[in-house]
């Protein structure tokens, strides 16, 4: 896509979730911001998968509080569980009852959060400008000048203001030379978005498993009988990024009690492996 702009009030680098919160609300006051990203669209997987009052509030404001209701689910809470026993049981249902409309966490994964927020971006004319980098950034006393990348060509942009919602790998972070103070963790873990007809797990709750072997957790998502489970991958394999899910369940049986361990015909169509390098 062909970018027009010279000049922008606003440039937004990383059309995830924040970047596209962040076109949405300078929207909303008037600022047409331009947005760009080095992917080819929105994710199409689960990723962060729950939103809190405040966000809902927000959507709200928006006028689209109750698309987000209607494709998400309440979380009832968390299930501790060790040894094949529950060990606690953590209700979250109304924990923010009387101080909110919205009282409670909602199950509405990632990839249906950028869908509403890029549909309220196309009905307000701010387009995406997807397989677009940010090649080199200079910052001036009251404004920057940034050099962008697409299939169409390369293109100068100046900008009063530039941000930088393009994750751990920020180009504008690294741009500007500011420093990534956080930490990473040193074990890898499996992302797996499945369909699972289980009656051991508790509905709409976060099923945690902890046993001498590792982790697992199944955290249930808005459509019917479809679970994301995070566990930790076990060092024997490496840093192999190509894991498939049949590989995954021995150590996913380990952790998990016999009357809930997946059926691995069950294991239908996602897996990620999630790399601890988020510099």
């Amino acid at each position: 896509m062909v970018i027009s702009e010279k000049e922008t009030k606003v440039l937004i680098v990383g059309a995830g979730p924040s970047g596209l919160m962040m076109a949405a609300q300078l929207l909303r006051y008037g600022v047409q911001p331009v947005i760009i990203d080095s992917k080819e669209g929105p994710t199409t997987h689960s990723k962060a998968l729950a939103v809190q009052a405040r966000s809902l509030e927000i959507y709200r404001q928006m006028g689209v509080v109750d698309k987000v209701l209607a494709g998400g689910k309440q979380a009832g809470g968390i299930v501790f569980n060790q040894d094949d026993e529950q060990r606690a049981k953590l209700e979250m249902l109304n924990i923010g009852e009387g101080q909110t409309l919205y009282p409670y966490i909602l199950l509405y994964p990632q990839n249906k959060n950028e869908r509403l927020l890029l549909d309220f971006l196309t009905q307000n004319a701010c387009p995406v400008y997807w397989n677009t980098n940010l090649v080199s950034l200079q910052q001036k006393a009251g404004s920057a000048t940034a050099h962008i990348s697409n299939a169409e060509g390369d293109h100068t942009l100046n900008c009063d203001w530039v941000v930088g919602a393009d994750g751990a790998h920020s180009a504008v972070r690294k741009q500007l030379h500011i420093p990534f103070n956080g930490d990473t963790y040193a074990s890898y873990f499996y992302l797996i978005d499945a369909k699972l007809d289980n009656p051991g797990l508790t509905e709409n709750f976060i099923n945690l498993y902890l046993g001498k072997n590792g982790f697992a957790g199944f955290f249930p998502m808005p459509d019917k009988d479809t679970y994301r489970i995070l566990g930790n991958l076990p060092q024997e394999f490496g840093e192999q990024d190509d894991i498939d899910s049949e590989k995954i369940l021995p150590s996913l049986e380990a952790v998990t009690p016999n009357k809930n361990k997946p059926d691995k015909k069950q294991l239908v169509y996602h897996l990620q492996v999630a790399s601890p390098h988020g510099r």
